[in-house]
């Protein structure tokens, strides 16, 4: 998001660096980098990003040439060599080490325009990447959401037209400033759905079904857009968020972005991390990349991932002083180095920025810098050879975990949080030597099985494995939980006691032989609940439509079942994890579920000697489920596992919809539909994200918060459709509302119309209505007077200065006469001088600027009082009418205070706000 930049006077990794008003970072110019080994608690996310601006960049053109393969082949050249922008790839041919050219392209909505054919490098065993891009500068890498599906449109388009290439990198840099399309940022779950887009849209090209379509890599370094979740605009969060965002097929490989701040091998092989708060965890030059790595998810290990901008960074120096300092070699044998390493996922291609010479970033083209050209010749020759070879990743085989040796007693295990901002990694034994097998997100619940020292022996998303102890925090019952800003909204008395339905004549009327789901659930979520909901949206500022769509597709539109009793839903490995695990044996007699993925295969049994029964999709059997875990087992733990009513609120979060305890929200939702949408509204207040992402449209955020990840999308696309069926239906309901007074006779009377002043007293009305048009004729006398008061100085003014410009063009008529007639200057200078003046007054300065200024306010003037005027003539309902002059005259005092302001800081010469 923009941000207001404060320049400080430290110094941070050898560079200046700006601290916003609210203490986040836009690091600027040099960075260094840290170290390679995570603090022990391991905080498993990476960084990446320069700051500065690496935009427009120019294309290369070629022939035109035949039509696409019919069969995608993805090549992989031999080796990771490569260079950002085509012109220099012969250095490659030359020493025989055949790597990568990365193209650009602005496909813009169109996508018909620049070449397409890459064949001529293709064919002599070059890989070929091209990032496509919507545009540059403020154009942006991504167009704004709604035209999302164009942008699709228009890469599908460039790619179908396309030779030689099956690698694509969708934008660039989504979190840096200077890539937001008109300065709108792109947020995590905008760039997720752009890629998501765009990939689907490639892939269904004929000779295009197998093509990479790699995620952009985020800015390193660049910590200018922020939101809830990630407050500092970390950029390693941000890479992180995008790939949470997306399903396992939905994902090809990455594109990342790894730089030095100087011409300074040792930035490339040494540690260094950040100082500053917020930062520490994340490194500051080359190894940058590494961050990067460690942050991408274990289920996306076997993917390929490309470094595709990398040079010494900092702006208006860049390859500068272009010396051959062995810069090149080193950052290809950092890479080789690591690829070395059988464990970790490779990296196939190192890209150096730029080989051409553009004119607004000299600073970092390679072609016009022997000593750097030097170096990269070099870089090619190096030995072993071998170890500059591309490896491509594969799926790894489940790790062997360490058993502990000694588990803790049943009574003794406990429950924790973790705490680590940026994710925790679950190792395979007690020490960061261990390999990772997944990253724990911040937050997670664990298992503690056995404690070893600084290491806990854990189970987590049905894993075991070691996490460390310091990013662990004890859950306690007496947990600290803070609620929202202003409280639970339970308290307030108005909504508890509000109405539920709407008045009849505001109700949705459906034909449900011809109606969509989607208009059935969201016109009885209306129905049944629509007047609370209406006033719920009002305190959260909440748009209507988004309010009933959420509630519609997060409740279903139903609080209570047909015998009376709540919805609930009865999670087994919940009851498992609040109650199984200390009496496991008891618990599988009675209810299993599927290990692997928790949430399936629900089963369960009233007796032992019974057969297994299915669980969900029944009402009644997830009430005796409910009631056997809570009559033969523990009632507190039943409630807990149990999702209730409408908003299905899980009972373990109890505290986020208001309630000190999991008994007390079990009562108020059993006996109250009112309590329990008050406490679905709650719940999304309590995570200030998901409040955020309603308010901001952002429903796949708020999905991925409230529904999890895996279901985010699916989600986000029933809210999005609910809210614009709910203003379809309400529109609609309205008009033939409207029509039906006019002319269908309703079934039953309405009650009688409100009396009003005409059929009461119709002396009186007859008083009322003379007052009022005679109120409007003393209205435009008023503006008449006032018009002509300023049109006659107006007037006047103009006069003036028209003669003004006569006797600067008289005094230039005179002096040329005169100076004909007597042959002598003085008469030019001095009757010219007097021209030159009279035509400077005239036509550099302002002077009917403020009777400009004031037209205006007369204008407005006269728009206050006329809407005044025909306000008062419509408030002629007897019950409202002291209410109705009340509004008018305050919305009356308002504007003309409006007027005044505006009118003051004109006069000051004040800057007026946005």
């Amino acid at each position: 998001m923009p941000c207001r930049q404060v320049p400080i006077c430290s110094e941070f990794g050898g560079s200046t660096y700006n601290q916003e008003n609210d203490g986040r970072f836009v690091f600027r110019k040099l960075r260094k980098a840290p170290a390679a080994t995570a603090n022990e608690g391991e905080i498993a996310l990476s960084e990446t990003r320069r700051a500065q601006q690496k935009k427009a960049p120019v294309e290369q053109s070629s022939a035109p040439g035949s039509p696409p393969e019919t069969q995608a082949v993805v090549a992989y050249p031999p080796y990771i060599y490569g260079l950002h922008e085509p012109g220099g790839e012969h250095l490659m041919r030359e020493a025989g080490r055949i790597g990568w050219v990365l193209h650009l392209a602005a496909v813009g909505l169109d996508g018909t325009q620049g070449s397409a054919d890459f064949r001529s490098l293709a064919d002599q065993g070059f890989g070929i990447i091209t990032r496509l891009n919507h545009g540059y500068g403020s154009s942006g890498t991504l167009p704004t959401p709604d035209k999302y599906p164009q942008f699709a449109a228009a890469a599908a388009r460039y790619v179908a037209r396309s030779h030689g290439c099956h690698i694509w990198i969708v934008g660039n840099e989504p979190n840096h400033e200077v890539e937001r399309p008109n300065g709108r940022p792109i947020y995590p779950a905008q760039y997720a759905l752009a890629y998501a887009q765009v990939r689907a849209a490639i892939r269904r090209l004929p000779g295009h079904g197998q093509d990479l379509v790699l995620v952009a890599g985020s800015a390193p370094w660049n910590a200018t857009t922020a939101y809830p979740g990630n407050e500092k605009g970390d950029w390693i969060r941000y890479f992180v968020d995008v790939l949470q965002q997306l399903r396992d097929a939905e994902v090809d490989g990455f594109a990342i972005h790894t730089y030095t701040h100087d011409l300074n091998p040792q930035q490339i092989t040494g540690d260094f991390f950040h100082t500053q708060p917020g930062y520490t965890h994340l490194r500051n030059e080359f190894r940058t990349y590494r961050d990067y790595m460690n942050a991408i998810p274990d289920r996306f290990r076997h993917l390929p991932v490309f470094i595709t901008e990398t040079d010494p960074t900092t702006r208006h120096k860049g390859w500068n002083p272009g010396a051959n300092v062995g810069w090149v070699q080193a950052a290809y044998r950092e890479i080789s180095a690591w690829n070395s390493d059988p464990d970790r996922q490779p990296i196939q291609a190192l890209i150096l920025y730029r080989w051409p010479v553009v004119g607004d970033q000299p600073e970092w083209s390679i072609s016009n810098r022997p000593g750097v050209i030097e170096d990269f010749r070099q870089a090619l020759r190096a030995k072993p050879e071998a170890s500059f070879a591309v490896r491509l990743p594969g799926r790894s085989s489940p790790q062997t975990v360490i058993e502990p040796g000694q588990l803790l007693p049943k009574q003794d295990r406990w429950t924790g949080t973790v705490t680590a901002e940026l994710g925790l990694n679950l190792r395979t034994g007690p020490s960061t030597q261990h390999t990772v097998i997944q990253i724990l997100p911040n937050g997670a619940l664990v298992m503690v099985l056995a404690e070893l020292d600084d290491w806990l022996y854990v189970e987590a998303v049905g894993k075991t494995g070691y996490v460390h102890r310091s990013f662990i925090r004890r859950q306690a019952e007496e947990d600290e939980f803070q609620p929202p800003e202003g409280g639970f909204l339970r308290t307030r008395a108005e909504l508890i006691d509000a109405p539920l339905a709407p008045p009849a004549e505001r109700q949705i009327s459906l034909n449900s032989a011809q109606a969509t789901w989607t208009e059935i659930v969201v016109a009885n979520t209306w129905n049944q609940f629509g007047a609370l909901i209406l006033k719920l949206a009002e305190f959260l500022d909440l748009d209507p439509a988004v309010a009933v769509g959420v509630m519609a597709v997060e409740s279903g539109g139903t609080a209570f079942a047909g015998d009376g009793r709540m919805l609930i839903r009865f999670e087994n490995h919940i009851f498992f994890d609040k109650y199984g695990k200390l009496e496991p044996e008891r618990f599988s007699q009675h209810f299993q579920f599927n290990l692997d993925r928790p949430w399936e295969d629900h089963l369960w049994r009233p007796d032992p000697k019974e057969e297994w029964r299915t669980l969900h999709g029944n009402h009644q059997a997830e009430w005796n489920a409910f009631n056997l875990a809570r009559t033969r087992f523990d009632p507190r733990a039943a409630k807990l596992s149990i999702s209730m009513g409408l908003p299905q609120i899980m009972g373990f979060n109890h505290r986020y919809a208001g309630y000190e305890s999991v008994e007390e929200m079990f009562t108020a939702f059993r006996d109250s539909a009112n309590a329990q949408i008050i406490g679905f509204f709650d719940f999304i207040r309590a995570e200030p994200i998901q409040i955020w992402s309603l308010r901001n449209g952002d429903f796949y955020r708020f999905a991925a918060a409230y529904n999890g990840a895996g279901q985010a999308q699916h989600y986000s696309n029933l809210i999005t459709d609910a809210a614009r069926t709910y203003s379809r239906l309400i529109t609609q309901a309205r008009a033939s509302g409207a029509k039906d007074d006019a002319t269908a006779q309703p079934r039953l009377p309405y009650p009688p119309a409100p009396p009003t002043l005409e059929t009461t007293d119709p002396e009186l009305y007859a008083a009322w209505r003379e007052h009022m048009v005679q109120g409007f004729r003393n209205n435009q006398e008023m503006f008449d007077r006032v018009l002509k008061a300023f049109m006659d100085p107006y007037n006047a003014t103009v006069r003036m200065y028209r003669m003004l410009f006569g006797v600067g063009l008289a005094s230039f008529v005179v002096a040329v006469a005169l100076s004909i007639w007597t042959r002598e200057a003085i008469f030019a200078l001095v009757f010219g001088g007097l021209t030159a003046a009279s035509f400077i007054t005239y036509f550099l300065t302002r002077p009917l600027r403020s009777l400009e200024e004031n037209l205006n306010f007369i204008t407005w003037l006269g728009v206050i009082y006329n809407s005044y005027w025909a306000r008062l003539v419509y408030a002629t309902n007897l019950e409202t009418i002291q209410e109705d002059l009340k509004q008018i005259t305050e919305d009356f005092v308002t504007q003309i205070e409006r007027l005044i302001d505006r009118n003051n800081r004109t006069r000051e010469d004040k800057p007026e706000e946005g």
